[in-house]
């Protein structure tokens, strides 16, 4: 004979937190680069995957380089990413 049977349960899903959401790397001089750190985090109790995919990286001036620019962060880890920006042309206003 088969009886009913009730299940609950809480559902968990990956919550994460960045050090910091904006960076100044000051005066960069051209073909030269900054390195910056900015450190990820995972608060909850399952994996998380991430990609970091840059906005401003369009066209044949690609300035920003994010190592590693993607991964798994294991359950209530971090992970320092490293940012660099790499000057190869001349713009006054590539990020304010």
């Amino acid at each position: 004979p088969s009886r009913p049977l009730k299940l609950t349960g809480i559902g968990k899903y990956p919550f994460i937190f960045v050090s910091q959401t904006s960076l100044d790397f000051g005066d960069v001089l051209i073909s030269k680069s900054v390195t910056k750190e900015i450190i990820i985090q995972n608060k909850s109790l399952v994996s998380a995957r991430y990609q970091i995919v840059s906005i401003s990286n369009e066209g044949p001036e690609k300035v920003f380089k994010f190592q590693p620019s993607s991964g798994v962060l294991a359950p209530e880890s971090s992970s320092k990413i490293l940012v660099s920006l790499f000057m190869n042309f001349f713009h006054d206003n590539i990020v304010r």
